[in-house]
């Protein structure tokens, strides 16, 4: 019989720590992803300043991810502005028959 926790758990070290993360099966690749991202940003960041502890690496990979994060969730994709021309465009349309009816009356 499977473990089904194990199933569901990704285990990582992170700057020495060892975690063991519960997800659903689903998600769990995504988090093991996320994980082996965030050890990778937290490795350059230490790489390229090797002055700063693990600690301010952490914080400041944090920060970065953060940033990165809000500047993609505040910008609008291409689809988005594709969608809202073309409901602009409609309206326009929509108006100029409104408007060409109340003139005929």
């Amino acid at each position: 019989m499977p473990d089904n926790d194990k199933d569901n758990c990704v285990s990582c070290s992170i700057l020495g720590e060892n975690f063991n993360l519960r997800c659903s099966p689903d998600k769990k690749p995504i988090l093991e992803a996320s994980v082996k991202n965030l050890q990778n940003k937290i490795s350059k960041m230490l790489r390229d300043n090797p002055g700063i502890s693990p600690f301010q690496a952490a914080i400041l990979t944090a920060l970065d991810s953060e940033s990165n994060l809000l500047e993609f969730l505040e910008s609008d994709t291409p689809f988005i502005n594709q969608a809202t021309r073309k409901i602009l465009k409609m309206k326009a349309e929509l108006k100029k028959t409104e408007n060409g009816r109340i003139q005929r009356k």
